[in-house]
């Protein structure tokens, strides 16, 4: 059973309504609690109370002022989306990590070759 008392239950389907198909479907953020709650015809501490349940259904609220306007689904794929991106740069800094060791490996073998050289001269000259 849910925990969200009737009035909650209004302020968000309304919420969401507007969040989707309404005035705020394609903004960014919600206006500013004070503004929305006066546009609703509902007090501050009933705004918050439903933000609070959106927040606890996913949604991420800042707390304060605006509300997101992003969905759980939406959230879960850009963390997808992120951890894919972080795997290719971290790929990318292995391979390019492994080239820079080769080359210093191929380094290392001609300053060993010269050297054994330098060597091999000089204990000839004695």
């Amino acid at each position: 059973m849910s925990s969200q008392t009737a009035p909650q239950k209004t302020i968000r389907t309304i919420l969401l309504e507007a969040m989707r198909t309404g005035p705020y479907a394609d903004a960014a953020h919600l206006p500013p609690e004070t503004e929305l709650a006066q546009t609703l015809g509902i007090s501050r501490t009933q705004l918050r109370d439903a933000l609070a349940v959106l927040e606890q259904e996913g949604f991420p609220y800042d707390g304060e002022v605006e509300l997101l306007l992003t969905t759980p689904e939406e959230i879960r794929a850009m963390k997808h989306d992120t951890a894919e991106t972080c795997n290719r740069i971290l790929e990318k800094a292995k391979q390019e990590a492994a080239a820079i060791v080769a080359r210093a490996n191929q380094k290392h073998t001609v300053y060993d070759s010269a050297v054994d050289a330098i060597l091999k001269e000089y204990q000839q000259e004695k």
